[in-house]
């Protein structure tokens, strides 16, 4: 099967190519303009069955070029046509005898039609350009915010910690109901279960880490720019020693509780 038209395509395609018959045939107008497979018996099935469907009665919003549908009182085939910019629309004309372009709004108005929606497919046939994509949000690293809310049972008092600014505690009534409308979770510590120190040791860590990081990196540039016009191959490893020698001078201490 021949990969189906883009919806600027298919537009094109209808305007120069389409533009006589199809009296009744407005499901194989569109099929035609974007060369897509029959296998729905009317516009009316096409919108029922499928999978990729925008439900609106506001089709001005609809993509240029997207299909869009119509039902009709009395018809059980209902209307598709392709969609143009704002209220027009090609479709075809029984009327009028051949496709042509048109008012969405002046039909619906004039014949009684009920805006449907438009579809992303043609008969499930996704269309290039409208076919939704998918993407993997990114996984979230231990630096990018993680953060909670500390309820402590010893003192009724509760805290907000996140990974760079450690714990604070929320005084004000109103600060705690924003964080809760936010969605941050929260959960209980105690002296039996010092949750919030644990969180408190894993700031001070990644804090250190970061500290560290940028100290190496200070020392990396401050011995580059003490080499310059030495051989390159001395100024790498003049960097790389003073990296390693920052990173190796870090100690971490996490005592246990």
């Amino acid at each position: 099967m021949m990969a189906l038209r883009t919806p600027g395509e298919a537009v094109d395609y209808a305007m120069t190519r389409l533009t006589s018959g199809y009296n009744g045939l407005c499901l194989a107008h569109v099929q035609d303009a974007y060369g897509a497979v029959p296998v729905e018996p009317s516009a009316i099935a096409a919108w029922t069955n499928s999978d990729c469907k925008h439900v609106t009665a506001d089709l001005a919003s609809a993509p240029y070029g997207a299909p869009v549908y119509w039902s009709q009182p009395g018809n059980p085939y209902g209307h598709i046509a392709l969609h143009l910019d704002g209220d027009r629309m090609y479709t075809t004309d029984s009327g009028a005898g051949h496709p042509h372009e048109a008012s969405m709004s002046d039909w619906q108005n004039r014949y009684g039609y009920q805006p449907l929606g438009w579809t992303e497919d043609i008969e499930g046939q996704p269309i290039p350009g409208l076919a939704a994509q998918t993407t993997t949000p990114p996984k979230k690293g231990i630096t990018d915010m993680a953060e909670i809310l500390f309820n402590d049972l010893d003192t009724g008092k509760v805290y907000y910690w996140n990974i760079l600014t450690g714990a604070k505690y929320i005084g004000v009534p109103d600060q705690l109901e924003i964080l809760k409308a936010a969605g941050i979770p929260m959960h209980e510590t105690s002296s039996k279960g010092p949750w919030m120190t644990r969180a408190q040791e894993i700031t001070d860590t990644t804090l250190a880490g970061i500290t560290a990081t940028i100290n190496a990196q200070a020392a990396a540039i401050e011995t580059l720019s003490k080499s310059m016009g030495a051989d390159p191959e001395q100024i790498a490893q003049a960097v790389q020693q003073a990296v390693k020698d920052k990173l190796d001078s870090l100690e971490i201490t996490i005592s246990a509780e």
